[in-house]
């Protein structure tokens, strides 16, 4: 990602809840960066993304321009991204960094394994 990029998402990062949303966590131990996504999600579809946590400017941009990717995305679209995938659209960063640029992309792999572990447990009359 370009500076210029970086410094928009940055900017643009919607750090809000979503009441009655799922949610995942991510932190990186290296630098203390924490990170909670949360996901609604209809008909197995995000309908709106957001996040809280306190995380460096890498992270925010980073997290804040996957969260407008996957709004409107049907769920096994999301699921099937791999860090690959995120490192190749966003652009690579050095390996110190790796923990920064895909905090948020794997708080949103918690909020899914959430939402899926929620769904199942509804279907199973839990």
């Amino acid at each position: 990602m370009e500076y210029d990029e970086l410094f928009h998402y940055y900017q643009q990062a919607e750090r809000r809840e979503i009441l009655g949303g799922v949610r995942g966590e991510a932190a990186n131990p290296s630098c203390g960066d924490t990170c909670t996504v949360h996901l609604k999600i209809e008909d197995d579809q995000i309908v709106d993304a957001s996040f809280t946590g306190e995380s460096c400017a890498l992270s925010t941009a980073y997290t804040a321009k996957l969260l407008s990717m996957i709004r409107g995305k049907r769920l096994d679209e999301v699921e099937r991204l791999r860090e690959e995938d995120i490192l190749k659209l966003f652009g690579m960063v050095d390996a110190p960094r790796l923990g920064c640029a895909l905090l948020g992309y794997r708080a949103v792999k918690a909020a899914l394994k959430a939402y899926r572990e929620e769904k199942r447990g509804k279907a199973g009359g839990v």
